[in-house]
């Protein structure tokens, strides 16, 4: 949890936003966060093979511990960290520029 609260810290702070009042920088976060996690699910079903993405969709559906889904997708997906890490960077490069759809 901890982490967690310094990576949304990090992203305030990056965005220019660490200045707004707490009830605005809540609601922002969850909006970003919402996005963001919209974002990595659509690459990683994408990446995904059709056995393992109906494998995927029953771990969400049992709402399977996420270290258990996590470690799923590091075999199933080569390179599944970065590829999360850069599709988080891309994320806050478009909010930065405001062109996030």
């Amino acid at each position: 949890m901890a982490q967690q609260n310094t990576i949304q810290k990090n992203l305030l702070d990056e965005m220019g936003l660490s200045g707004l009042p707490p009830e605005e920088q809540e609601r922002l976060l969850s909006k970003m966060t919402g996005v963001l996690l919209k974002k990595l699910f659509l690459e990683t079903m994408e990446r995904l093979k059709d056995a393992d993405r109906e494998i995927f969709k029953n771990m969400l559906d049992s709402e399977a511990d996420l270290t258990e889904v996590e470690k799923f997708l590091q075999g199933k997906i080569e390179n599944y960290d970065q590829i999360l890490e850069g599709v988080s960077a891309d994320f806050k490069e478009k909010m930065k520029n405001g062109i996030i759809n």
